[in-house]
């Protein structure tokens, strides 16, 4: 009874089995699916924003927000590809994304304007958020530590992206969110560095599971190109610069 004890109170809180474990499924999840389309709602409202802003800080300012939906989308994935996406907590951590992702984009048209903060602070509250849970969910396993590195960087990145919300000056805030971006992509790029401590080990990723998981965005992103130009040209009438122009933009979804 005692061993039965030991045994079960050792597997409690145990962090979720690896996704592709040996024997494991290697197929994408539909919950992730799922999430693929709130990225797509994302993209959508990005090449709103280029084709409605013709100016060279518009498309800084939508190269920013496409780089930071396409962070969220990254790190989803990492998570998915390490983690069962049909146990708890990951569903949780899914869907909250999505969310997140879907808030983003709602927000994107006035990033620059009245909805900075909420921009900036949804995508804090991911990082930070899944940090927070990642680590609870790993507890007493050696696996912790690279969540508790990310939520050390998070943190200070994350606040950047609160503080950038929070200015009122577009062109500065432009300059606190790149330098925010920045700070995320330097973390995962090198593997969440701590000066004392020593480099984490690389990723262990299923090739198979990623590889299906690009294809898929990829189709999706190549699917909101044909869908835009579809509409662009419903809601206009049909010249003969509209008919070159969507020609041309169903050559290159062919091409790509």
């Amino acid at each position: 009874m005692a061993a039965k004890g030991r045994r079960r109170s050792g597997t409690a809180g145990t962090r979720p089995p690896p996704t592709r474990g040996p024997g494991g499924s290697q197929r994408t999840d539909l919950l992730e699916l799922f999430f693929d389309l709130s990225f797509v709602a994302g993209l959508a409202m990005t090449s709103q924003k280029m084709a409605t802003e013709l100016t060279w800080t518009s498309f800084v300012q939508a190269l920013l927000a496409l780089s930071t939906l396409w962070a969220v989308w990254v790190t989803t994935t990492l998570v998915t590809d390490s983690y069962s996406p049909r146990k708890q907590p990951i569903p949780f951590v899914i869907l909250a994304a999505m969310f997140g992702v879907m808030l983003m984009a709602a927000a994107l048209p006035g990033a620059f304007g009245d909805h900075g903060l909420i921009f900036g602070g949804t995508w804090a509250v991911i990082i930070v958020g899944r940090g927070l849970v990642l680590i609870w969910s790993l507890r007493g396993r050696q696996e912790q530590e690279r969540s508790v590195r990310a939520l050390v960087w998070n943190l200070g990145s994350g606040s950047l992206w609160v503080v950038g919300g929070l200015v009122p000056d577009p062109e500065w805030r432009l300059a606190v969110w790149l330098a925010a971006l920045a700070l995320d992509y330097t973390a995962y790029g090198f593997r969440f560095p701590i000066p004392g401590r020593p480099p984490l080990p690389q990723y262990q990723v299923t090739p198979e599971h990623l590889a299906e998981r690009y294809q898929q965005i990829y189709i999706l992103a190549v699917g909101e190109l044909v869908l835009i130009s579809v509409l662009s040209l419903g809601h206009q009438s049909f010249s003969v610069g509209r008919l070159a122009t969507f020609v041309v933009a169903f050559l290159t979804a062919v091409v790509l």
